[in-house]
């Protein structure tokens, strides 16, 4: 097994600089803190565990509430997780862009997610795991250019969130309906499903609603964090899907009750050839 790697001295600052918890989680499954005149609270945490029961993941969702006169412009987010086991392995360090105005006395919902786990096959499952800290500083500026910092973090450990089992694609497949111009509208509704990164054996849920001029309303993670749109269109028999840089195909297996929709889409990543591949599987909320 390895060992988790020591902090860097991005992760010891940020360890360094973390706001104020004032709470921990009560009947609401919320926690709240403050970090300046910023408070934030996180809410609606869902876990999965993996397939092969070696990992976990949480979603969550955060909510930074600026008690000041002052305008925010966000520019970056930072993410670590910190865990006192030396045997569990964990994500790195990151930072990313994140350019988001949180107004006077107004309030901004980010949703978040973080897995941790045994990084090969072992005997001991996700249940054996102890406790992780995860961390997101957000970074910014007010409106008299002077340095924002909103430090929040949450404790996690195999008991906390919702646990969740959601669909995933049956051993044997139902043939294929290959779709014609006109059959959009027989693909209008909801659907319920997952979807899975390739080299991950997390399922996430997912809650889609096709309308007819193709639009995808998309409803990530149980409780639902995060709301995105998308679109499809019938090309080759099949679905093409895109927006926001994705771009991927799904098929339809079966037909009426038995209908289900399965396929694959890559998303841009961060830097040239970090694009990640996952698979999505999609059933009809009803015949």
């Amino acid at each position: 097994m390895r060992r988790l790697a020591r902090p860097s001295l991005g992760l010891a600052a940020l360890l360094l600089t973390m706001g104020c918890a004032s709470g921990g989680l009560d009947g609401a499954g919320a926690l709240r803190g403050t970090s300046g005149e910023v408070a934030w609270e996180i809410s609606d945490i869902g876990r999965i565990v993996s397939a092969d029961n070696q990992r976990i993941r949480w979603s969550y969702l955060i909510t930074l509430r600026n008690t000041s006169d002052r305008p925010i412009q966000l520019e970056r987010v930072e993410r670590a997780m910190s865990t006192s086991s030396a045997e569990a392995i964990g994500g790195t360090p990151t930072s990313r862009p994140f350019r988001q105005t949180l107004a006077a006395r107004s309030e901004l919902r980010y949703p978040a997610a973080d897995n941790w786990g045994w990084m090969n096959a072992t005997s001991r499952g996700s249940e054996t795991l102890r406790a992780v800290t995860a961390y997101r500083r957000f970074i910014g500026k007010d409106d008299a250019g002077m340095p924002i910092d909103i430090s929040v973090r949450l404790q996690l450990d195999p008991s906390i969130g919702r646990l969740v089992k959601p669909l995933t694609p049956p051993s044997n497949l139902p043939a294929v309906s290959t779709l014609g111009p006109g059959d959009m509208a027989s693909l209008v509704g909801s659907w319920r499903g997952s979807y899975r990164f390739d080299n991950t054996l997390l399922d996430v849920p997912t809650m889609v609603t096709i309308s007819a001029d193709g639009t995808l309303r998309i409803a990530d993670n149980d409780p639902v964090t995060d709301h995105y749109t998308r679109t499809v269109r019938v090309k080759d028999g099949k679905l093409d899907y895109s927006g926001r840089g994705e771009h991927g195909t799904l098929t339809l297996y079966g037909l009426g009750a038995d209908r289900m929709l399965l396929g694959q889409v890559t998303q841009p990543g961060d830097r040239p050839g970090s694009d990640s591949r996952l698979t999505i599987f999609l059933k009809p909320t009803e015949p």
